[in-house]
């Protein structure tokens, strides 16, 4: 799958596009502004790390976006606008969702903000992958999303959540059950995208959470 810009694809939500506004950059030594011309910075990255097993362009297009969110600004709030940015430079759509939905390639789904992070109030849970609140956006923490999407999962990113939940519930057989029910034919790739997760994890809990559940399921 290719993730290069077609004309005429992408949405905003009543939001003006300023290319050339500033992103703030994980890694010192790219310029910030070529991630609007190409996805290559963020394919270096999950290259190295995953040891070329995973290629962004290879992933579904909800999955493609918040990997390379979280490979830039990890679980930051971000500038709604320099999230708009990005998406137009991969091509996918930034597209706001009121509940449940399905999937759509070349989109990615919001949900607007009900509560504070790391509660839900009010709800169950977050289906899409990114909240709102105001003029942020941000990636919705495992714990947050809703728990019909992860045991039901759509996307890769759902099925990385799933897997983080799971072990957060029952350690390894829970999330090795889970990896037996809802990834069996690419356990691998959900292993490679925790693999990402644990070396992009700011917060030194995450961190090793991440760590000892690849440890425990054989990486």
């Amino acid at each position: 799958m290719a993730l290069s810009p077609r004309p005429g694809r992408g949405r905003s939500i009543g939001c003006v596009i300023r290319p050339e506004a500033p992103l703030s950059w994980r890694w010192p030594e790219q310029d910030a502004r070529s991630v609007l011309k190409s996805n290559s910075p963020a394919q270096g990255r999950v290259s190295q790390i995953t040891k070329g097993k995973i290629r962004v362009e290879d992933l579904d297009s909800e999955t493609a976006m918040a990997l390379t969110i979280f490979g830039i600004w990890e679980l930051a709030e971000i500038a709604y606008d320099d999230i708009l940015n990005l998406s137009r430079s991969l091509g996918i759509a930034l597209d706001g969702k009121a509940a449940g939905y399905r999937v759509q390639d070349r989109e990615i789904g919001i949900n607007q903000a009900v509560g504070t992070r790391g509660r839900v109030k009010g709800a169950e849970g977050y289906q899409a992958p990114l909240v709102r609140a105001g003029s942020k956006l941000r990636l919705a923490l495992p714990e947050e999303r809703h728990g019909a999407r992860l045991s039901a999962p759509q996307t890769d990113w759902d099925r990385l959540q799933g897997l983080i939940a799971a072990y957060r519930d029952g350690d390894i057989p829970v999330a090795r059950a889970y990896l037996q029910t809802h990834a069996a034919e690419n356990t691998e790739r959900i292993l490679d995208l925790l693999e990402v997760w644990a070396a992009e994890a700011r917060d030194p809990d995450l961190k090793k959470q991440a760590r000892a559940a690849l440890y425990g399921l054989g990486r």
